[in-house]
């Protein structure tokens, strides 16, 4: 049995991107090993500036038993 990772985006503010690829608001979209996660984008307010967090994503699913 093939068993899939997704994520969704719950219509967040700044965005969601896969693979440098932005994703659309509720759309499962499905995550294999190494893929990027991008969360929101980088936010400048005025001499601060907040980096979007990025995670790369390495996983196993294990059999249920």
């Amino acid at each position: 049995m093939i068993q899939v990772l997704y994520i969704q985006d719950k219509a967040s503010m700044h965005g969601t991107r896969v693979n440098g690829q932005p994703i659309t608001s509720y759309d499962q979209v499905p995550l294999s090993n190494d893929s990027i996660i991008c969360f929101g984008s980088e936010v400048r307010r005025a001499h601060e500036v907040f980096p979007a967090c990025r995670f790369r994503i390495n996983y196993t699913l294990d059999p249920w038993t």
